[in-house]
């Protein structure tokens, strides 16, 4: 997290948030569960504005359709990680 604040760009958190999610959908329950915890102590610790999650989340939602190519499941497996996700 404090690369992150280190970077000076919270203009492209919201990037960060879209990657995490696409990069879940590829691992093990656990693994999306201490990505889900990053993400809520990241806007717990204001380092993540609600705003920037709400456009990651959005970017993400709209990548789904294409992830499809990679993994057939790609759109269900965002959207139920989305709905782990604060906000």
């Amino acid at each position: 997290m404090r690369c992150v604040r280190e970077l000076h760009k919270p203009a492209f958190h919201h990037e960060l948030v879209k990657r995490l999610i696409v990069a879940a959908i590829d691992v093990p329950r656990r693994e999306q569960e201490l990505a889900v915890g990053l993400v809520q102590r990241m806007v717990t610790e204001e380092v993540l504005s609600p705003e920037q999650l709400c456009l990651g989340r959005q970017r993400a939602a709209e990548g789904a359709e294409d992830l499809r190519l990679d993994n057939p499941r790609a759109p269900e497996l965002i959207a139920d990680f989305l709905e782990r996700l604060p906000g």
